[in-house]
């Protein structure tokens, strides 16, 4: 139906090659299914609750830190490389909370994530936000070895 939008997909969906076929294999957990700091009910001292379960369920174990982090640099790419990132995936490693091979997937997952926003947006039919989703999308698999060393992430 848009094959401007195919042609900017495409490059991705090469890039993306080596998650998608190795996705399948990847460690699973239970997941909230979209987690995101508006599903977050927050107190002065941290977490309250999570809300907004629909999307639960067995999922890759690195789905929710992968969306959260996407919707987080989505609304401000330099957030990817702040604090907020580091302290989080800080306390993932430190918990041992996922495997080395799903936390050298992280910037290939939460770029694919975002292709159910790609979606949105062109249901929508709103460009604007579609060509911010592609840039972001770019964004990630550009930088993704970047973010992997600041992270502290396995390549």
């Amino acid at each position: 139906k848009n094959p401007a939008l195919h042609r900017d997909v495409q490059p991705i969906l090469e890039e993306l090659q080596l998650f998608l076929q190795r996705e399948p294999e990847l460690p699973q957990s239970f997941c909230h299914g979209d987690f995101h700091p508006g599903n977050i009910l927050w107190k002065p001292t941290g977490i309250a609750g999570v809300i907004d379960w629909e999307f639960c369920g067995p999922k890759i174990q690195i789905y929710d830190a992968a969306n959260l982090l996407g919707c987080i640099g989505m609304d401000e790419p330099e957030w990817l490389t702040s604090a907020l990132a580091e302290n989080f995936l800080t306390s993932l490693l430190e918990a041992r909370a996922f495997s080395e091979e799903s936390l050298s997937f992280l910037p290939e997952t939460m770029a694919a994530l975002r292709f159910g926003w790609l979606r949105e947006w062109f249901i929508r039919n709103d460009r604007e936000l579609l060509c911010q989703e592609l840039d972001f999308i770019y964004l990630l698999l550009d930088n993704r070895d970047l973010l992997r060393e600041k992270w502290n992430l396995p390549a």
